[in-house]
């Protein structure tokens, strides 16, 4: 299971894409993550974006990121630790 995005994690998530996208390129936040933001929720499942123009770009650096967490998430479980509850972590985005 993902871990919730948050206020923080949401705005290290647009400073990530933002340092890869071309300049005047905009990013639109839609759903739970504009609540979050606006402070209406503490956090959210997922992050929904649109770019416009559309970035590959923004979109490799997402694979990317989503790849290098989900490493993360696996490397918490060892063989040693499969009985036991793993350690919660917020370094994932």
């Amino acid at each position: 299971m993902r871990e919730a995005a948050d206020t923080d994690r949401i705005r290290r998530l647009a400073r990530e894409l933002g340092r890869v996208v071309t300049a005047g390129t905009r990013m639109y936040l839609t759903g739970g993550a504009t609540a979050v933001l606006e402070g209406w929720r503490d956090s959210t499942v997922d992050v929904d974006v649109r770019f416009e123009p559309d970035s590959d770009a923004a979109l490799t650096c997402i694979r990317d990121l989503e790849e290098e967490l989900f490493a993360r998430a696996t490397s918490r479980y060892s063989t040693s630790t499969l009985t036991s509850r793993p350690k919660a972590s917020a370094s994932a985005l």
